[in-house]
């Protein structure tokens, strides 16, 4: 699940950073909501908060969740903020971590870095496992 859900924001932040490139600010907004509002709180948080609240701190499964959190936060954080300025440096100053005075000037997350969190063949299979729920949940 947690390796799902960050090859999704590595998908996700490289769209991203191609539209800064073309300077194309519409998709960047649309990305950053649909992952934030899809992805991260109706699919990823629904399906990890027991993990989150229920299972031991140290356990296995809850730093696992608690580390993808960390990684998209950072990343959606100094990807926010060329548009959304106020909002990223506040949330930057809770962010754990030892980081930059200002989220402006940080650097946005490496190419290279967001392409170790891609995998395609498991973005598939999830896809699957995705369109599945979603269509059991509208039944219901």
């Amino acid at each position: 699940m947690d390796r799902y859900i960050l090859a999704r924001y590595s998908e996700v932040a490289q769209r991203i950073l191609r539209a800064y490139d073309e300077y194309d600010y519409g998709t960047i907004f649309q990305a950053i909501n649909a992952f934030t509002t899809v992805d991260l709180s109706a699919f990823y948080a629904d399906v990890s908060k027991d993990r989150l609240y229920t299972f031991a701190a140290r356990s296995r499964e809850r730093r696992s969740a608690q580390t993808a959190l960390c990684i998209m936060a950072d990343g959606l954080t100094r990807l926010a903020a060329p548009i959304l300025s106020f909002t990223a440096d506040e949330l930057w100053r809770f962010l754990p971590g030892t980081r930059e005075e200002s989220v402006h000037i940080a650097l946005f997350p490496e190419r290279a870095e967001l392409a170790t969190l891609a995998d395609a063949a498991l973005l598939e299979r999830w896809e699957t496992l995705t369109n599945l729920r979603q269509g059991v949940c509208w039944r219901s």
